[in-house]
């Protein structure tokens, strides 16, 4: 979308005063205020960024209405004209956001108080912070165009970065910084910028930003992670925080470090003061920390367990095991526990599915624990009260169950993770007994046990309860079940209804196996009910050809994707006028189609709309085609292709070859040509990707 760009308020005012000039004698005789001549100047020497900032800072404290004129006749005296300025401002902003180092550049040039308010302007992306005089600034759409662009919001955040860094001790450059790590989720965020930060931090900024850090953690990567702990380690370890050799590690800092706590090295955890550790573990909050730690190893996480277990802490107490959270999934001392203890343990067990990773290492620990429980205890006895450990028995042990017991543990079993298709199936029959046909409400019992319903008890089962469990068990589970599964859902809802409903009913994964001779009764359908379902390329074909004769083709294509449906002959008929207005649609809809399609599309593009054309349609077309094409779109069309598989759009191994040489030679002829000074580089990372999947 094109953005509505920047005619401020400020222009605003000089395109009155043309009107304006000459109605008051005594408006004509005021001199310009030198500010206002100051900001005049910056924009007519082409420093856009700079004029519109100390604008903003003018009319904060200033009216501008008594100077109208005299800005007018300045420009005139200037060898310019409100149309002229107008213009150029509207250029600049229009393009800017697609060159964001250059913008950047700009930024770096402004004075510190300038620069914020210029930053925050963008992050913010509002029109005027709702307190300053503009109309239309659109900086929500320059922010936008900034963050569509490859390489514009990482050079955005490294330009907020490295300016506030030595200043981040201020409020202003704290709230800067805190606002571009939520906004690109430290997606940016580097070790070797990190290691850059203050050590000489006011304690209340440094809770701040640490504060953000924490709430980031997750979309840190792990080297970003590892070198902020670092960064709070050293500045825990300062000597105004603790008396001269006392340990760094006490309670108080292990509560602070919250999920960084994982990158504490075992050595170190091995020398925290018993007295400390007992603390710690015996404060509420440390449970909901170590609860939190899903990226613990498990070499950390026992040598945590050895310094809580030797500080006194009861490991097996049944009443207080709960308090080691995370900690609980690499237990190492299983041999101690009684039947109850293990029981207690393996339901303490249930959150480790959430640990990123080891997921062997707690399976194993689990098969110990239940193996101890069953020791003592019959299995269909225990069935209900060994929490999700039951996905750890095998195939014998399930098929010893009786049906009784699967029914009544069945509450636990159908919310259970971790089941494998050969024990859904076994655990489905077992609840099913001798019974051939399956209500609404054991439908919903079984939970994520419905994958092992067999599609023959599924086409013995009533359509109505079938359409009612589509609401929940079957829609929840249904990317899990069989093809032949869903179609038996499908026949059964089809053959009791009418089919307008029953597209209205099925979502995306069942509505894909309706077969298209249920489509062949329809005379009509509201095909906007389709948004955002799924389709085989038949079905929207089909569906297309149906409503073709009553809905413009504007609406047909914004209906999800029907556009799957579009043939050769739909697009060849289009006329240009209509073809261009379609251009947002139809670009917006490339991943639906398929090759034939978009070299369809290609050629209606290159007769009716050639300056239009999305590069990546280029590959579509003819070889001597593309190596016809202008130098300036290759770097477009790789950042294009860097975003889709290229085999999905050329299929023909030899075609995409004849593409990648063609492509890879058009950049290097482009790379060839003199480059400005800045500005020109960012997409560089993109380009790269770009290049690398068609050499891959």
């Amino acid at each position: 979308m094109q953005p509505h760009l920047c005619s401020c308020w400020w222009i605003w005012c000089v395109c009155w005063s043309s009107v304006a000039v000459g109605d008051d004698p005594g408006e004509s005789e005021k001199e310009l205020p030198a500010e206002v001549q100051q900001i005049l100047d910056q924009l007519l020497d082409g420093k856009y960024i700079e004029g519109t900032v100390h604008a903003i800072e003018y009319l904060r404290k200033h009216p501008i209405e008594n100077h109208q004129a005299a800005m007018l006749r300045y420009l005139h005296s200037r060898g310019s004209s409100l149309h002229s300025l107008q213009a150029s401002y509207t250029d600049y902003f229009a393009g800017i956001g697609r060159r964001p180092r250059q913008l950047a550049a700009h930024l770096r040039h402004l004075d510190t108080r300038s620069f914020l308010l210029g930053v925050n302007l963008l992050y913010g992306g509002g029109s005027s912070g709702g307190q300053l005089p503009f109309t239309t600034v659109r900086f929500r759409d320059v922010r936008d165009l900034i963050l569509r662009t490859p390489g514009g919001h990482r050079s955005l955040f490294v330009t907020a970065w490295e300016r506030c860094l030595p200043r981040v001790a201020t409020s202003p450059c704290l709230e800067l910084l805190t606002k571009a790590l939520r906004l690109s989720s430290a997606a940016y965020l580097r070790p070797e910028m990190i290691a850059h930060l203050t050590l000489d931090l006011p304690e209340e900024i440094f809770r701040n930003i640490t504060a953000v850090f924490k709430e980031l953690y997750d979309d840190m990567t792990a080297r970003s992670q590892r070198a902020i702990y670092e960064w709070i380690r050293q500045i825990l370890q300062r000597p105004n925080r603790q008396p001269a050799g006392a340990p760094w590690i006490v309670a108080e800092n292990l509560w602070f470090l919250g999920r960084f706590v994982v990158h504490l090295p075992p050595e170190e955890i091995q020398k925290i003061s018993l007295n400390e550790i007992r603390h710690f573990i015996n404060y509420d909050n440390a449970t909901k920390q170590l609860d939190s730690v899903y990226d613990i190893t498990p070499t950390t996480a026992r040598a945590f367990q050895e310094r809580i277990n030797a500080s006194g802490f009861d490991m097996a107490n049944t009443s207080t095991v709960y308090r080691l959270g995370l900690l609980v999934c690499f237990f190492d001392n299983v041999q101690e526990l009684d039947t109850g203890e293990a029981r207690s343990l393996l339901h303490q067990m249930i959150k480790c599915s959430r640990l990123k990773g080891f997921q062997a290492d707690v399976k194993k620990l689990k098969a110990q624990l239940l193996g101890l429980v069953l020791s003592s205890q019959r299995l269909n006895e225990t069935l209900d009260s060994i929490s999700d450990a039951i996905a750890c028995l095998s195939f014998p042990q399930l098929d010893s169950l009786s049906t009784e017991s699967v029914r009544s543990a069945a509450a636990v079993l159908g919310t259970v993770r971790g089941w494998t298709p050969g024990q859904t199936l076994i655990l489905a029959d077992k609840f099913m007994g001798g019974n051939k046909q399956l209500s609404l409400f054991n439908l919903s019992r079984l939970g994520v046990l419905v994958p092992g319903v067999s599609a023959d008890t599924l086409y013995n089962t009533s359509p109505q309860d079938l359409a009612q469990a589509l609401q929940r068990p079957l829609s929840q589970h249904g990317a899990r079940l069989s093809p032949a599964q869903r179609l038996a859902v499908v026949t059964q809802i089809a053959a009791s209804r009418n089919v307008s409903s029953v597209l209205d009913l099925l979502n995306s994964t069942f509505l894909k196996e309706l077969p298209l001779y249920n489509l062949l009764h329809m005379t009509s359908y509201n095909v906007s009910h389709l948004d955002q379902k799924d389709l085989r390329k038949s079905q929207a074909l089909f569906l297309y050809h149906l409503v073709s004769g009553t809905m413009p083709v504007q609406e047909i294509l914004r209906c999800g994707q029907l556009v799957r449906g579009v043939t050769c002959d739909h697009l060849r008929a289009l006329d240009p006028a209509t073809f261009r207005q379609l251009d947002g649609l139809l670009r917006g809809s490339l991943s639906l189609l398929s090759p034939l399609q978009l070299n369809c599309l290609a050629q209606k593009y290159r007769q009716d709309a050639p300056d239009l054309m999305p590069p990546l349609l280029l590959v579509t077309l003819p070889v001597r085609v593309l190596a016809m094409a202008p130098r300036s779109i290759c770097k477009p069309l790789l950042i294009a292709l860097g975003r889709v598989e290229l085999s999905s759009i050329v299929p023909q191994p030899a075609k995409r070859a004849e593409v990648m040489e063609s492509v890879l030679r058009c950049l290097d002829l482009s790379e060839s040509q003199p480059r400005p000074e800045e500005g020109s580089s960012e997409q560089d990372p993109a380009i790269l990707r770009g290049s690398n999947c068609l050499a891959a």
